[in-house]
């Protein structure tokens, strides 16, 4: 197998489609380069090309470079992948102290069943389940708002078929001026209530607890994760935290 080729299966089990890391790739090897270079390289359409580029620069993995007026683009160094994966660890180290915690508060119940989702169709899987689990409510804290935008029109079709099961969510946002008016947004599709609770709290991770099932989603445009610990005892030590957070949220 061909070093690029390995390049390119390494890029795509990390997380990017197989067209992202070819434009990564593309502008690595090539340099500091306009989009039609990009393109030509890469072997794909330039407006297929600048799209990719655009999402790439969301990504921090492109630079975008002026040169004489004219846009030129640049790849970030093969470092950045490193710097992701550890605000990831970073991220999730919190919580899993807690689970170990938990874990360990009653004996008879030390092995929960652990499940891990990757990527977006991962995080879509713990969507369905909330609907498929003959609830009535459930709770959650939301993350860092950006669920939305990597899920866009999945996250609005699943707020109208679990308004249409009359499924109620309490969720706790922080208080900042985007998460009211993505609230006011959440209302509209019914069946949701939402409380604030103060800004500095942030975290990249959403915490749903649900049925006898706790799900920790990682948001990120990279690679998205997703936790769902099937366990009654785990899930009410964490709607029992959630809801101490709902009292002293604000409306």
């Amino acid at each position: 197998m061909r070093m690029e080729q390995k390049a390119l299966n390494a890029l795509e089990k990390f997380g990017l489609s197989e067209k992202e890391a070819k434009i990564y790739l593309s502008c690595l090897e090539l340099g500091t380069s306009p989009a039609y270079d990009i393109s030509i390289k890469a072997d794909l359409p330039r407006t297929l090309t600048y799209d990719i580029l655009d999402r790439l620069m969301e990504l921090k993995l492109v630079q975008l470079i002026y040169q004489e007026k004219k846009k030129f683009f640049r790849a970030a160094a093969p470092s950045t992948f490193d710097e992701i994966l550890k605000e990831k660890k970073q991220a999730i180290g919190g919580v899993m102290d807690v689970l170990k915690r938990l874990q360990l508060e009653n004996p008879e119940r030390r092995k929960p069943h652990v499940h891990l989702f990757e990527g977006k169709e991962g995080i879509k899987t713990i969507y369905e389940d909330v609907l498929k689990s003959n609830i009535k409510e459930y709770i959650a804290i939301g993350g860092s708002g950006i669920g939305k935008k990597i899920l866009p029109y999945f996250q609005a079709n699943f707020y109208q078929r679990k308004a249409k099961l009359k499924i109620n969510l309490k969720l706790i946002f922080r208080d900042t001026k985007e998460a009211r008016e993505r609230a006011k947004v959440l209302a509209g599709y019914g069946y949701v209530e939402v409380r604030f609770i103060p800004k500095n709290y942030v975290t990249p991770i959403s915490v749903y607890a649900y049925g006898d099932k706790t799900a920790i989603l990682m948001w990120s445009h990279i690679s998205p994760l997703a936790f769902r610990i099937d366990s009654k005892h785990i899930t009410e030590g964490f709607q029992s935290y959630i809801r101490a957070l709902w009292d002293q949220g604000k409306k």
